[in-house]
Protein backbone atom coordinates (compact mmCIF):
# COMPACT_ATOMS: atom_id res chain seq x y z
CA UNK A 1 0.00 0.00 0.00
CA UNK A 2 1.54 2.97 -1.09
CA UNK A 3 1.77 5.81 1.96
CA UNK A 4 1.35 9.64 1.23
CA UNK A 5 4.77 11.55 1.46
CA UNK A 6 3.92 13.49 4.71
CA UNK A 7 6.14 11.61 7.64
CA UNK A 8 8.33 8.99 8.26
CA UNK A 9 5.97 7.30 10.89
CA UNK A 10 2.62 7.52 8.47
CA UNK A 11 3.23 3.58 7.21
CA UNK A 12 1.46 2.69 10.73
CA UNK A 13 -1.35 5.24 9.94
CA UNK A 14 -1.87 3.99 5.92
CA UNK A 15 -2.48 0.21 7.34
CA UNK A 16 -4.64 0.75 9.89
CA UNK A 17 -8.15 -0.98 9.97
CA UNK A 18 -11.00 0.89 12.88
CA UNK A 19 -13.65 -1.78 12.23
CA UNK A 20 -12.35 -3.75 14.82
CA UNK A 21 -13.89 -1.12 17.45
CA UNK A 22 -17.16 -0.56 18.56
CA UNK A 23 -19.30 2.40 18.14
CA UNK A 24 -18.58 4.84 19.92
CA UNK A 25 -15.27 3.99 20.64
CA UNK A 26 -12.93 6.59 20.74
CA UNK A 27 -9.17 7.24 19.45
CA UNK A 28 -6.79 10.32 20.04
CA UNK A 29 -4.90 10.45 16.19
CA UNK A 30 -1.14 12.42 16.98
CA UNK A 31 -0.10 13.29 20.30
CA UNK A 32 1.52 10.62 22.79
CA UNK A 33 -0.07 9.24 26.06
CA UNK A 34 -3.50 10.59 26.98
CA UNK A 35 -3.66 12.96 24.17
CA UNK A 36 -4.52 13.47 20.45
CA UNK A 37 -7.37 14.97 18.36
CA UNK A 38 -10.70 13.20 19.07
CA UNK A 39 -12.01 10.74 16.29
CA UNK A 40 -14.89 8.55 17.15
CA UNK A 41 -16.50 4.86 15.88
CA UNK A 42 -19.90 5.50 14.42
CA UNK A 43 -20.64 2.60 11.73
CA UNK A 44 -17.70 1.77 9.66
CA UNK A 45 -16.15 5.19 10.09
CA UNK A 46 -14.18 7.23 12.82
CA UNK A 47 -15.49 10.77 12.42
CA UNK A 48 -13.81 13.59 13.56
CA UNK A 49 -15.28 15.50 16.57
CA UNK A 50 -15.69 19.57 15.96
CA UNK A 51 -14.63 21.98 18.31
CA UNK A 52 -18.45 23.18 18.12
CA UNK A 53 -19.72 24.05 21.75
CA UNK A 54 -16.66 21.51 22.46
CA UNK A 55 -16.09 22.20 26.24
CA UNK A 56 -13.95 21.25 29.13
CA UNK A 57 -17.13 19.22 30.29
CA UNK A 58 -17.35 16.86 26.97
CA UNK A 59 -13.58 16.80 27.22
CA UNK A 60 -13.58 15.48 30.95
CA UNK A 61 -16.20 12.47 29.71
CA UNK A 62 -13.99 11.54 27.03
CA UNK A 63 -10.51 11.32 28.71
CA UNK A 64 -12.91 9.02 31.39
CA UNK A 65 -14.02 7.01 28.60
CA UNK A 66 -10.63 6.56 27.05
CA UNK A 67 -9.56 6.01 30.68
CA UNK A 68 -7.64 8.54 32.22
CA UNK A 69 -9.08 10.58 35.09
CA UNK A 70 -9.95 14.26 33.41
CA UNK A 71 -8.81 16.44 30.78
CA UNK A 72 -6.07 19.10 31.63
CA UNK A 73 -6.71 20.90 28.36
CA UNK A 74 -9.06 21.46 25.16
CA UNK A 75 -7.15 22.04 22.17
CA UNK A 76 -8.42 23.17 18.42
CA UNK A 77 -7.97 23.36 15.00
CA UNK A 78 -6.49 19.82 14.62
CA UNK A 79 -3.59 20.63 17.04
CA UNK A 80 -1.65 17.40 17.20
CA UNK A 81 -2.49 15.69 14.04
CA UNK A 82 -2.39 18.67 11.22
CA UNK A 83 -0.67 16.84 8.43
CA UNK A 84 -2.77 13.58 8.47
CA UNK A 85 -4.52 13.22 5.69
CA UNK A 86 -5.46 9.59 5.97
CA UNK A 87 -8.97 10.63 7.11
CA UNK A 88 -9.72 13.25 4.07
CA UNK A 89 -12.10 10.67 2.67
CA UNK A 90 -14.90 10.80 5.80
CA UNK A 91 -17.73 13.38 4.59
CA UNK A 92 -19.10 13.70 8.31
CA UNK A 93 -18.39 14.98 11.72
CA UNK A 94 -19.40 14.82 14.92
CA UNK A 95 -20.61 18.42 16.29
CA UNK A 96 -22.30 20.18 19.08
CA UNK A 97 -21.24 17.89 21.43
CA UNK A 98 -23.03 18.98 24.73
CA UNK A 99 -22.15 16.70 28.08
CA UNK A 100 -23.31 16.84 31.62
CA UNK A 101 -20.16 15.56 32.68
CA UNK A 102 -22.23 12.21 34.06
CA UNK A 103 -21.70 10.34 30.85
CA UNK A 104 -19.41 7.17 30.58
CA UNK A 105 -19.26 7.17 26.43
CA UNK A 106 -19.08 10.66 24.24
CA UNK A 107 -22.09 9.37 22.38
CA UNK A 108 -23.79 9.47 25.62
CA UNK A 109 -23.89 13.12 25.21
CA UNK A 110 -26.47 15.20 22.52
CA UNK A 111 -24.53 15.60 19.42
CA UNK A 112 -25.20 17.12 15.56
CA UNK A 113 -23.65 15.85 12.59
CA UNK A 114 -22.07 18.05 10.48
CA UNK A 115 -20.27 18.05 6.85
CA UNK A 116 -16.59 18.26 6.88
CA UNK A 117 -16.95 21.02 4.66
CA UNK A 118 -18.03 23.23 7.47
CA UNK A 119 -15.70 21.38 10.14
CA UNK A 120 -12.78 20.63 8.18
CA UNK A 121 -9.11 20.42 10.09
CA UNK A 122 -8.87 23.98 11.35
CA UNK A 123 -11.95 22.89 13.78
CA UNK A 124 -11.38 19.51 14.53
CA UNK A 125 -10.99 19.13 18.57
CA UNK A 126 -8.18 17.67 20.77
CA UNK A 127 -7.82 17.05 24.44
CA UNK A 128 -5.37 16.84 26.79
CA UNK A 129 -5.42 14.12 29.33
CA UNK A 130 -4.59 13.87 32.91
CA UNK A 131 -1.57 10.88 32.27
CA UNK A 132 -2.86 9.20 35.50
CA UNK A 133 -4.91 6.43 34.58
CA UNK A 134 -8.11 5.16 35.78
CA UNK A 135 -8.18 1.80 38.02
CA UNK A 136 -9.61 0.27 34.75
CA UNK A 137 -6.66 -2.57 34.27
CA UNK A 138 -6.44 -0.01 30.88
CA UNK A 139 -3.01 -0.99 29.48
CA UNK A 140 -2.04 -4.04 31.64
CA UNK A 141 0.14 -6.40 30.36
CA UNK A 142 0.63 -10.31 30.45
CA UNK A 143 2.82 -12.74 29.19
CA UNK A 144 0.09 -15.19 27.87
CA UNK A 145 -0.02 -18.64 28.01
CA UNK A 146 3.34 -18.96 29.08
CA UNK A 147 5.32 -19.10 32.75
CA UNK A 148 6.51 -16.28 34.78
CA UNK A 149 8.75 -15.09 31.83
CA UNK A 150 7.49 -15.58 28.81
CA UNK A 151 4.72 -16.18 26.74
CA UNK A 152 2.36 -14.44 24.19
CA UNK A 153 2.10 -10.80 24.57
CA UNK A 154 -1.21 -9.34 25.50
CA UNK A 155 -2.44 -5.84 26.25
CA UNK A 156 -5.73 -5.13 27.58
CA UNK A 157 -7.46 -2.33 25.71
CA UNK A 158 -11.44 -1.65 26.10
CA UNK A 159 -11.66 -4.36 28.36
CA UNK A 160 -10.39 -7.01 26.76
CA UNK A 161 -7.13 -8.62 26.42
CA UNK A 162 -5.43 -8.35 22.36
CA UNK A 163 -2.67 -9.01 20.50
CA UNK A 164 0.60 -7.00 19.28
CA UNK A 165 1.64 -7.44 15.54
CA UNK A 166 4.48 -8.80 14.80
CA UNK A 167 6.08 -7.92 11.44
CA UNK A 168 8.72 -7.15 9.43
CA UNK A 169 7.94 -3.79 8.77
CA UNK A 170 8.07 -2.91 12.70
CA UNK A 171 11.14 -2.11 14.61
CA UNK A 172 10.16 -4.57 17.90
CA UNK A 173 13.11 -4.20 20.03
CA UNK A 174 12.10 -0.67 21.26
CA UNK A 175 8.94 -2.38 22.04
CA UNK A 176 9.89 -5.52 23.44
CA UNK A 177 12.07 -3.29 25.44
CA UNK A 178 9.36 -1.28 27.19
CA UNK A 179 7.32 -4.43 27.46
CA UNK A 180 9.67 -6.29 29.36
CA UNK A 181 10.79 -3.31 31.95
CA UNK A 182 6.81 -2.77 32.54
CA UNK A 183 6.16 -5.90 33.67
CA UNK A 184 9.72 -6.01 35.85
CA UNK A 185 12.19 -7.61 33.54
CA UNK A 186 15.25 -6.28 32.60
CA UNK A 187 15.73 -7.16 28.86
CA UNK A 188 14.48 -9.42 26.30
CA UNK A 189 16.17 -13.20 25.02
CA UNK A 190 14.16 -14.12 22.46
CA UNK A 191 10.75 -12.79 19.95
CA UNK A 192 9.07 -14.88 17.59
CA UNK A 193 6.19 -14.90 15.43
CA UNK A 194 3.03 -16.90 17.32
CA UNK A 195 0.20 -17.56 15.10
CA UNK A 196 -2.97 -16.57 17.17
CA UNK A 197 -5.95 -13.74 16.96
CA UNK A 198 -8.12 -12.88 14.02
CA UNK A 199 -6.92 -8.96 14.52
CA UNK A 200 -3.94 -7.26 16.78
CA UNK A 201 -2.87 -4.01 17.77
CA UNK A 202 0.02 -2.25 16.12
CA UNK A 203 2.52 -0.54 18.26
CA UNK A 204 5.30 2.28 17.68
CA UNK A 205 7.87 3.04 20.74
CA UNK A 206 11.06 5.02 21.09
CA UNK A 207 12.27 2.78 24.04
CA UNK A 208 12.12 5.58 26.55
CA UNK A 209 8.41 4.98 27.18
CA UNK A 210 7.74 3.89 30.61
CA UNK A 211 4.59 2.06 29.83
CA UNK A 212 3.71 0.17 26.29
CA UNK A 213 0.45 2.30 26.90
CA UNK A 214 2.38 5.07 26.35
CA UNK A 215 3.44 4.18 22.75
CA UNK A 216 1.38 5.37 19.65
CA UNK A 217 -1.21 1.85 18.98
CA UNK A 218 -3.52 1.47 16.56
CA UNK A 219 -5.70 -1.60 15.24
CA UNK A 220 -4.52 -2.97 12.00
CA UNK A 221 -5.43 -5.50 9.53
CA UNK A 222 -4.52 -9.05 9.77
CA UNK A 223 -3.00 -10.12 6.77
CA UNK A 224 -0.54 -7.19 7.28
CA UNK A 225 1.09 -8.80 10.47
CA UNK A 226 3.16 -12.70 10.59
CA UNK A 227 1.41 -13.10 13.88
CA UNK A 228 1.58 -12.11 16.91
CA UNK A 229 4.34 -11.74 19.54
CA UNK A 230 5.53 -14.13 21.29
CA UNK A 231 8.14 -12.92 24.02
CA UNK A 232 10.65 -14.15 26.86
CA UNK A 233 12.23 -11.73 28.91
CA UNK A 234 15.33 -11.92 31.18
CA UNK A 235 14.77 -12.73 34.80
CA UNK A 236 13.71 -9.83 37.24
CA UNK A 237 16.33 -7.19 37.96
CA UNK A 238 19.34 -8.98 40.29
CA UNK A 239 22.88 -8.98 39.98
CA UNK A 240 22.93 -11.64 37.34
CA UNK A 241 24.72 -11.61 34.33
CA UNK A 242 22.64 -11.77 30.87
CA UNK A 243 24.38 -13.43 27.85
CA UNK A 244 23.64 -11.99 24.45
CA UNK A 245 20.50 -12.69 22.82
CA UNK A 246 19.09 -13.34 19.49
CA UNK A 247 15.68 -12.19 17.94
CA UNK A 248 14.60 -15.34 16.33
CA UNK A 249 11.48 -16.26 13.63
CA UNK A 250 9.26 -18.59 13.90
CA UNK A 251 9.02 -21.15 10.68
CA UNK A 252 5.84 -19.46 9.73
CA UNK A 253 7.47 -16.40 9.20
CA UNK A 254 9.26 -15.16 6.08
CA UNK A 255 11.72 -13.05 6.96
CA UNK A 256 14.20 -13.48 9.31
CA UNK A 257 15.61 -11.31 12.21
CA UNK A 258 18.54 -11.60 13.96
CA UNK A 259 20.03 -8.55 15.82
CA UNK A 260 22.48 -9.55 18.82
CA UNK A 261 23.07 -7.74 21.71
CA UNK A 262 26.41 -7.36 23.98
CA UNK A 263 26.69 -9.17 27.44
CA UNK A 264 25.52 -7.06 30.06
CA UNK A 265 25.58 -6.86 34.01
CA UNK A 266 22.54 -6.18 35.53
CA UNK A 267 22.94 -4.69 39.10
CA UNK A 268 19.85 -3.56 41.12
CA UNK A 269 18.51 -0.21 39.77
CA UNK A 270 16.89 3.01 40.47
CA UNK A 271 13.93 4.38 38.97
CA UNK A 272 13.84 8.24 38.71
CA UNK A 273 10.60 9.91 38.37
CA UNK A 274 8.93 13.38 39.05
CA UNK A 275 6.81 14.11 42.42
CA UNK A 276 4.61 15.16 41.55
CA UNK A 277 3.56 15.55 37.79
CA UNK A 278 1.57 18.25 37.69
CA UNK A 279 2.34 21.66 38.43
CA UNK A 280 0.66 25.39 38.64
CA UNK A 281 2.11 28.64 38.55
CA UNK A 282 1.76 32.42 38.27
CA UNK A 283 4.00 34.78 36.22
CA UNK A 284 4.50 36.18 39.60
CA UNK A 285 6.04 33.79 41.31
CA UNK A 286 9.03 34.21 39.06
CA UNK A 287 9.93 30.20 38.66
CA UNK A 288 8.49 26.47 39.20
CA UNK A 289 10.18 23.99 41.09
CA UNK A 290 10.59 20.39 39.67
CA UNK A 291 10.66 18.09 42.03
CA UNK A 292 12.43 14.53 41.29
CA UNK A 293 12.06 11.51 43.49
CA UNK A 294 14.64 8.00 43.68
CA UNK A 295 12.69 5.10 44.69
CA UNK A 296 16.02 4.12 46.29
CA UNK A 297 18.92 5.24 48.46
CA UNK A 298 21.85 5.64 45.82
CA UNK A 299 25.39 4.60 46.81
CA UNK A 300 26.56 7.09 44.13
CA UNK A 301 25.49 10.12 43.08
CA UNK A 302 22.98 10.21 40.56
CA UNK A 303 22.93 12.26 37.24
CA UNK A 304 19.64 13.22 35.58
CA UNK A 305 19.17 15.58 32.84
CA UNK A 306 15.39 17.17 32.53
CA UNK A 307 14.42 18.49 29.30
CA UNK A 308 11.24 21.15 28.57
CA UNK A 309 9.67 21.03 25.89
CA UNK A 310 6.33 23.91 24.79
CA UNK A 311 2.89 23.03 24.45
CA UNK A 312 1.22 25.91 24.58
CA UNK A 313 3.67 28.06 26.37
CA UNK A 314 6.96 28.99 24.08
CA UNK A 315 10.27 28.42 25.52
CA UNK A 316 12.22 32.50 25.73
CA UNK A 317 8.68 34.57 25.79
CA UNK A 318 6.65 32.53 28.91
CA UNK A 319 9.36 30.41 30.44
CA UNK A 320 13.57 30.15 30.32
CA UNK A 321 13.72 26.36 28.93
CA UNK A 322 16.77 24.18 27.67
CA UNK A 323 18.23 21.00 29.40
CA UNK A 324 19.17 21.08 33.16
CA UNK A 325 21.30 18.42 34.58
CA UNK A 326 20.88 17.70 38.16
CA UNK A 327 23.19 15.65 40.90
CA UNK A 328 21.63 13.77 43.56
CA UNK A 329 23.99 13.12 45.85
CA UNK A 330 24.92 9.68 47.28
CA UNK A 331 22.92 8.63 50.19
CA UNK A 332 19.57 11.08 48.80
CA UNK A 333 16.63 10.43 47.72
CA UNK A 334 15.76 13.82 45.86
CA UNK A 335 16.78 16.80 43.77
CA UNK A 336 14.87 20.13 42.14
CA UNK A 337 15.40 21.45 38.81
CA UNK A 338 14.05 25.14 38.92
CA UNK A 339 12.47 26.60 35.32
CA UNK A 340 12.20 30.06 35.61
CA UNK A 341 8.76 32.25 34.69
CA UNK A 342 8.72 35.14 32.22
CA UNK A 343 6.46 37.98 33.69
CA UNK A 344 5.37 39.37 30.28
CA UNK A 345 2.94 41.98 32.13
CA UNK A 346 -0.05 41.02 29.79
CA UNK A 347 -3.26 38.83 31.13
CA UNK A 348 -2.95 35.60 29.25
CA UNK A 349 -5.39 32.10 29.31
CA UNK A 350 -3.34 29.35 31.08
CA UNK A 351 -0.27 27.96 28.90
CA UNK A 352 1.36 24.64 29.40
CA UNK A 353 4.87 23.22 28.72
CA UNK A 354 6.22 19.87 30.37
CA UNK A 355 9.41 17.92 31.41
CA UNK A 356 10.97 15.03 30.33
CA UNK A 357 13.22 12.87 32.41
CA UNK A 358 15.98 11.07 31.18
CA UNK A 359 19.50 9.35 32.22
CA UNK A 360 22.79 11.30 30.54
CA UNK A 361 25.72 8.87 30.14
CA UNK A 362 27.09 4.98 31.19
CA UNK A 363 24.72 4.50 34.13
CA UNK A 364 23.49 0.97 33.53
CA UNK A 365 21.64 0.88 37.46
CA UNK A 366 19.52 3.75 37.17
CA UNK A 367 16.54 3.99 35.13
CA UNK A 368 13.59 6.61 34.27
CA UNK A 369 10.73 5.54 36.96
CA UNK A 370 7.24 6.99 36.51
CA UNK A 371 5.91 9.84 35.66
CA UNK A 372 8.72 10.77 33.80
CA UNK A 373 6.80 13.63 32.36
CA UNK A 374 5.96 16.59 34.42
CA UNK A 375 3.40 19.12 33.13
CA UNK A 376 3.67 23.19 34.21
CA UNK A 377 0.75 25.52 33.86
CA UNK A 378 1.61 28.94 33.66
CA UNK A 379 -1.99 30.48 35.48
CA UNK A 380 -3.03 33.79 35.34
CA UNK A 381 -5.13 35.44 38.13
CA UNK A 382 -8.46 36.83 37.03
CA UNK A 383 -9.10 40.57 34.87
CA UNK A 384 -11.10 42.45 37.22
CA UNK A 385 -13.66 44.94 35.39
CA UNK A 386 -15.29 47.47 37.11
CA UNK A 387 -16.92 50.81 36.57
CA UNK A 388 -14.76 53.74 36.50
CA UNK A 389 -17.03 55.98 38.26
CA UNK A 390 -20.26 54.35 40.43
CA UNK A 391 -22.54 57.82 40.13
CA UNK A 392 -23.32 60.03 36.98
CA UNK A 393 -25.50 62.94 36.80
CA UNK A 394 -26.57 64.69 33.80
CA UNK A 395 -29.42 67.11 32.76
CA UNK A 396 -31.62 65.99 29.44
CA UNK A 397 -30.94 68.22 27.60
CA UNK A 398 -27.23 66.54 27.74
CA UNK A 399 -28.59 63.94 25.35
CA UNK A 400 -26.38 60.99 26.67
CA UNK A 401 -24.04 59.96 29.16
CA UNK A 402 -20.79 58.25 28.89
CA UNK A 403 -19.89 55.71 31.60
CA UNK A 404 -16.55 53.89 31.31
CA UNK A 405 -15.56 50.27 32.38
CA UNK A 406 -11.66 49.84 33.26
CA UNK A 407 -10.26 46.17 33.92
CA UNK A 408 -7.35 45.62 36.45
CA UNK A 409 -4.91 44.67 33.95
CA UNK A 410 -3.97 44.72 29.78
CA UNK A 411 -4.99 41.01 28.32
CA UNK A 412 -3.27 39.38 25.96
CA UNK A 413 -6.73 38.82 24.19
CA UNK A 414 -9.92 39.77 23.35
CA UNK A 415 -12.74 39.48 25.81
CA UNK A 416 -16.88 40.52 26.75
CA UNK A 417 -18.64 42.05 29.02
CA UNK A 418 -22.44 42.04 29.33
CA UNK A 419 -23.89 45.82 30.31
CA UNK A 420 -27.82 45.60 31.82
CA UNK A 421 -29.80 48.65 32.71
CA UNK A 422 -32.53 48.33 35.40
CA UNK A 423 -35.03 50.96 35.95
CA UNK A 424 -34.96 52.54 39.43
CA UNK A 425 -36.88 55.86 39.13
CA UNK A 426 -36.34 55.83 35.73
CA UNK A 427 -38.12 54.06 32.71
CA UNK A 428 -36.13 52.94 29.51
CA UNK A 429 -37.51 53.47 26.83
CA UNK A 430 -39.19 56.43 28.74
CA UNK A 431 -36.24 58.39 30.06
CA UNK A 432 -33.41 56.83 28.18
CA UNK A 433 -32.80 53.93 25.72
CA UNK A 434 -30.95 51.65 26.72
CA UNK A 435 -31.60 47.90 27.57
CA UNK A 436 -28.37 45.25 27.45
CA UNK A 437 -25.32 45.04 25.15
CA UNK A 438 -22.33 42.86 25.22
CA UNK A 439 -19.26 44.93 25.63
CA UNK A 440 -15.85 44.00 23.73
CA UNK A 441 -12.14 44.74 25.52
CA UNK A 442 -9.63 44.35 22.25
CA UNK A 443 -6.65 42.58 23.20
CA UNK A 444 -4.05 44.99 25.37
CA UNK A 445 -7.21 47.28 25.89
CA UNK A 446 -8.17 48.29 29.75
CA UNK A 447 -10.55 51.13 28.97
CA UNK A 448 -13.98 50.90 26.87
CA UNK A 449 -16.90 53.61 27.28
CA UNK A 450 -20.25 53.49 26.00
CA UNK A 451 -22.63 56.33 25.48
CA UNK A 452 -26.37 55.62 27.11
CA UNK A 453 -28.77 57.55 24.92
CA UNK A 454 -31.36 60.25 27.44
CA UNK A 455 -34.58 61.20 26.15
CA UNK A 456 -35.70 64.68 26.67
CA UNK A 457 -39.67 64.81 27.19
CA UNK A 458 -39.21 68.15 27.73
CA UNK A 459 -41.24 67.86 30.85
CA UNK A 460 -40.21 69.02 34.41
CA UNK A 461 -39.70 66.35 36.99
CA UNK A 462 -37.83 65.28 39.81
CA UNK A 463 -34.48 63.80 39.18
CA UNK A 464 -34.76 60.14 37.92
CA UNK A 465 -32.45 57.03 38.40
CA UNK A 466 -31.11 53.85 36.57
CA UNK A 467 -28.68 51.19 37.28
Amino acid sequence: MECPSVGEHLYIICDISFSVQPVGSLTLLGGDGGSGDLYVKNGLDFLPICNHNFDRTAADVACRQLGYEEALAVRRGSYYSQFVVFLSNVTFAITNISCTGTESNILQCPFGFERTTECNESSIVGVQCNSKLLDINRGDLRLFNGNRTSGTLEIQLDGAWQQLCYSSAIHLAPITSVACRELGYFGVNQIIAQSGAPEYIIFACTGDESRLYDCFHSPIWTHLCQGAIQLTCTDPISSTSVTSSTIQPAATSSQPFSSPSPTVTVTPGIKVYFNPELYTVSEGDGSVLLNIGLDNVPAKDVMVTVTTMEITAIDLLDFNGGSFNVTIPTGATTGTVPVSIIEDGLFELPEDFKAILSIPGDQPDVMVGDPDVAYVTIAEGLVVVTWEQDMYMLTESEGSIIVALNSSEPASFAYNVTVTAIDMTAVANNDYMFSSAVVNFPAGVTRVNISIPVIDDEIHELDETFK
